[in-house]
């Protein structure tokens, strides 16, 4: 979005992106050490998004103040939104996002004062159309250690023929046949279990309709030592 910015919020500006990239630089959910003065009021939190789709975002002070500007940034590949007052955007989420859990966050900017931040929005990224088909990587796994740990990759084919990697998709659901073998937890990372004797067990992903699994096993593995 491209705005209109007097003199007087030039240096304000340049600040709340500064630190915006910081936020995006370190990976935080926020501007750390800064007050949170702001609040992601629209679209509510854990909202679910498609890939290509616009979403209208709205960004309200909780102290009453004005800001000279308030930036939108997050882990999506968004273009930098910057916005005066009633600080309202539009972004649209990349088609080619990441499956699963992303966040939004506002940095807004005050002649002469510190900076105010927000508390994360949570969106959820999910495909739009049926699923038609799913495969996992690895389809068999041998652990000779206890403790030993393999994360899977899931793959979707959709109704439009689109394929995305929907490993950390909140529709996508694991459950392991034999905890005492191996474990498996929300995001497809499977875990040797501290047994000592052979063991099998099958993994099971589910999506939709549509099912695979993993055939998991183990040699003798000692148990692990305190």
């Amino acid at each position: 979005m491209k705005i209109r910015v007097g003199r007087n919020t030039v240096a304000v500006v340049a600040t709340v992106i500064a630190v915006a990239m910081l936020v995006i630089g370190t990976g935080n959910s926020r501007a750390q050490g800064f007050p949170i003065l702001l609040q992601i009021t629209s679209p509510p939190d854990g909202t679910i998004v498609n890939p290509g789709q616009t979403i209208n975002v709205v960004v309200t002070p909780t102290s009453g103040d004005t800001f000279n500007a308030v930036l939108l940034t997050g882990d999506l590949p968004i273009d930098q939104t910057l916005a005066t007052p009633p600080y309202k955007f539009s972004i649209t989420i990349p088609p080619k996002a990441t499956i699963g859990k992303h966040f939004l966050n506002a940095t807004g900017g005050r002649s002469g004062q510190q900076p105010g931040t927000s508390h994360p929005l949570d969106l959820d990224v999910e495909p739009s159309v049926a699923i038609s088909k799913i495969r996992v990587e690895p389809a068999t796994i041998s652990f000779r250690r206890a403790g030993d740990r393999i994360p899977l990759t899931i793959w979707g084919t959709f109704a439009d023929g689109s394929k995305m990697n929907i490993t950390k998709s909140s529709r996508t659901m694991y459950s392991a046949g034999d905890p005492s073998v191996a474990m498996v937890n929300s995001t497809g990372l499977v875990t040797a279990a501290n047994r000592a004797s052979r063991g099998y067990a099958v993994i099971v992903i589910k999506y939709g309709n549509q099912t695979v699994s993993v055939s998991v096993s183990t040699t003798e593995i000692p148990p692990s030592t305190p």
